[in-house]
């Protein structure tokens, strides 16, 4: 789904949710103590450059959301390896059909993650671009 990306870095990228994968209780250790009781999701997604504007080190996040879009309600900071880690796009990332592959990471302590949203930015916040599961 291409749709126009606005940072410190404009041009347009395509995204695709590749899946949302439920992770173990377990995952969310070292978290801490905070984190007793919640669910992790994985949200595995690829970004692909299509307008071919250099938009290396450029981040892009996506939000999980339950059942209807609501939000999770959870900020998470950090990445669990080897299982789920966000990756900023890399130096290579200056050219139509540049892509990479990322995994922000969701976390409930109700309803499963049933997709994901992107809702960042003046155009966006008030009609974010939904993927759901």
């Amino acid at each position: 789904m291409p749709f126009r990306y606005t940072s410190d870095k404009k041009g347009t990228i395509a995204v695709t949710v590749t899946a949302i994968e439920k992770g173990a209780e377990s995952d969310m250790a070292a978290f801490g103590d905070k984190a007793k009781g919640m669910t992790p999701y994985f949200i595995k997604m690829k970004v692909e450059n299509v307008g071919g504007t250099d938009l290396s080190y450029a981040s892009l996040k996506l939000d999980g959301v339950l059942e209807g879009g609501v939000g999770t309600g959870v900020i998470l900071m950090g990445d669990i390896p080897g299982k789920c880690e966000r990756e900023t796009a890399p130096r290579e990332f200056t050219a139509k059909g540049a892509s990479y592959e990322t995994c922000p990471l969701a976390a409930t302590k109700t309803a499963p993650v049933t997709g994901a949203e992107f809702d960042e930015g003046d155009t966006y916040s008030d009609s974010p671009v939904v993927w759901t599961s």
